[in-house]
C-alpha cells in the first residue's frame, strides 16, 4: 500500500480537500439565515412559503413547547410525517433542543412502529392526524416510553382545518397548532457539541429486526458538506427538487445540506404525483435535484418535462440502484449534459462516502471516496488484509461520517465497527466484485 491512493490525483486536479467541520447545528445555521436572509424562501409546500425568519420561529415555538412539556437533551422525539413543513420544523426544533430525533416511516405496520418506538425510547410523536388514526390507535400495544402524541394536519401550514383527534388510551394527544400558538418564539438553543446523538435513523431490516443507527450531530453535518465537495453550496441561491422522503437518510441529508445553505426546498409529499413534481420545479426551476433511476425515468415519461427550465441545473444526484449507459444518457439529453453524479453510502456512514463527481463522472462506476472519508477493500475472511487492485472484497469506511453505533446492539456494533490500523471502521458488508 502506498501513501498516495489513487484518487488523490483527482483530488489535485479539481482543487478539492477534506472540508473543515465548525460544530454549527442546523438549528444555529437557521438562526443565522432567520436574521441574515429572513425573507429567502426556506420551504416551498404547494403555494404556501415558508421563509427563513417564520422557519426559525416556527422551529423555535416547537422546541420551546417541547422543552416546556420537559423534553431534552437525552429524550428521543419520533417524526411521523410526510415531506410537509412539520418534519423541517422537527428537525430544526429537536437540534436546537439537543434532543434526538428519530425518522418514522409512514409505510411501517404497526407491530413495526411499536418496535421503532420502544427500541428508539421515543417520548414523544409528531404525526399526521391521517397516521395517528389510522396506525397509532391499532397498534397492538403502547410502547411504555411513549408518553404523547402531537397530531398535525397536512394542511397546517397551508390552510388548516379542524384534526379528528385520535383517542388513545394512555397518550396525551395534543393539537399541533395549538401547541405552537401557545409556545414563545424565542428560544436559547443548546450549546453544539459534535459527538451528540442527533439523529436514530432505522435501516431496512433486511437480516432481521430493523436498527437503529445512530447518528452525531457531526456525523450528519460533515456529511452534506464531503458529499458537496465537489459541487458546493451557494448561500441563498439553490432550489432543491426532491421526492427522497426525509425519514430516509438520503431525503433527510439532503434537506439538511439545504437548510444549512439557505436553499428553497420544494417539498414533495407525494413521491408518486409526478406532475405536480414537474409543476413546481417549472414555477421553481431547481439548481438540484435529488432522485433514484426509477423516478428520473418516471419524470422523462411525463410530457410536462419539456417545460422545465434547466438551465440553473448543477448537478441532478442518484443512488440507491444502478444507473446504466443508456439510461444516463437520455436523463442529460434532457436536464443536460454532465449533470448527473451517483452518490453510494449507506444509512450508518450518514450516507454518503463514494461519489461519482460530474467533472470526471466515470460510466460504469460510483466514483471514488467523497474528501475526508477514507475508503479501503478487505478480505472477506479476516477483514484485515487489504486487497490489490481489481480483486473482489468487503467495502470499509472510516472518517467523521461514521456513526456512532447501533442503538441497544452492542455485539451487531462490535461487528459492523471494527478496528483496524489504530482507527475505527465500517465494515459495510457491502461486496465488490
Amino acid at each position: 500500500m502506498t501513501d498516495r491512493l489513487p484518487w488523490q490525483g483527482v483530488y489535485d486536479e479539481l482543487g478539492v480537500e477534506a472540508p473543515k467541520f465548525d460544530d454549527r447545528t442546523l438549528g444555529s445555521l437557521i438562526a443565522e439565515h432567520g436574521k441574515s436572509l429572513p425573507d429567502n424562501v426556506a420551504l416551498q409546500y404547494f403555494d404556501r412559503e415558508i421563509s427563513y425568519r417564520e422557519l426559525d420561529e416556527l422551529s423555535n415555538r416547537l422546541a420551546s413547547g417541547l422543552q416546556g412539556l420537559g423534553v431534552g437533551q437525552g429524550d428521543v422525539v419520533g417524526i411521523y410525517v410526510p415531506n410537509t413543513p412539520q418534519y423541517a420544523i422537527a428537525l430544526a426544533a429537536t437540534s436546537k433542543l439537543g434532543c434526538a430525533g428519530s425518522g418514522v416511516s409512514p409505510l411501517l405496520a404497526p407491530g413495526e412502529l411499536v418496535h421503532q418506538i420502544h427500541d428508539a425510547g421515543i417520548t414523544t410523536l409528531l404525526a399526521l392526524d391521517a397516521l395517528a388514526n389510522a396506525t397509532l390507535t391499532r397498534l397492538p400495544e403502547i410502547p411504555e416510553s411513549l408518553v404523547r402524541v402531537i397530531v398535525t394536519g397536512a394542511t397546517d401550514h397551508l390552510a388548516p382545518t379542524a384534526l379528528a383527534m385520535p383517542d388513545i388510551q394512555g397518550l396525551e394527544c395534543i393539537n399541533y397548532l395549538e401547541f405552537l400558538e401557545s409556545a414563545s418564539a424565542e428560544f436559547d438553543p443548546h450549546p453544539a457539541n459534535g459527538d451528540d446523538t442527533w439523529m436514530i435513523q432505522y435501516t431496512g431490516g433486511t437480516t432481521g429486526a430493523p436498527k437503529g443507527a445512530e447518528l452525531t450531530v457531526r456525523n450528519i453535518m460533515y456529511n452534506f458538506r464531503q458529499s458537496s465537495t465537489f459541487e458546493p453550496w451557494q448561500i441563498g441561491t439553490e432550489v432543491l427538487a426532491t421526492a427522497f422522503p426525509m425519514f430516509h437518510i438520503a431525503g433527510l441529508s439532503i434537506a439538511v445540506a439545504a437548510m444549512s445553505n439557505a436553499a428553497r426546498i420544494l417539498l414533495i409529499p407525494d413521491p408518486r404525483d409526478i406532475e405536480f413534481f414537474c409543476r413546481q420545479m417549472i414555477r421553481f426551476p431547481p439548481t438540484r435535484i435529488a432522485a433514484v433511476p426509477a423516478l428520473y425515468q418516471m419524470l422523462l415519461d411525463q410530457p410536462l418535462i419539456e417545460e422545465i427550465d434547466f438551465s440553473r441545473l448543477k448537478i441532478a444526484i442518484t443512488g440507491a440502484a444502478p444507473l446504466t449507459a443508456a439510461d444516463r444518457e437520455s436523463i442529460e439529453a434532457r436536464i443536460g449534459e454532465g449533470t448527473l453524479s451517483d452518490l453510494f453510502g449507506m444509512t450508518e456512514t450518514g450516507p454518503v462516502h463514494v461519489c461519482n463527481p460530474t467533472q470526471r463522472s466515470k460510466v460504469g462506476s460510483i466514483g471514488i471516496p467523497v474528501p475526508g472519508a477514507e475508503t479501503r477493500i478487505v478480505d472477506l475472511e479476516t477483514g484485515t488484509q487489504e486487497m490489490r487492485f481489481g480483486e473482489p472484497g468487503e467495502i470499509i469506511t472510516t472518517g467523521p461520517h461514521v456513526m456512532k453505533g447501533y442503538l441497544n446492539l452492542p455485539e451487531e456494533s462490535e461487528n459492523s465497527l471494527r478496528e483496524w490500523r489504530g482507527r475505527t471502521w465500517m465494515y459495510t458488508g457491502c461486496l465488490l466484485y
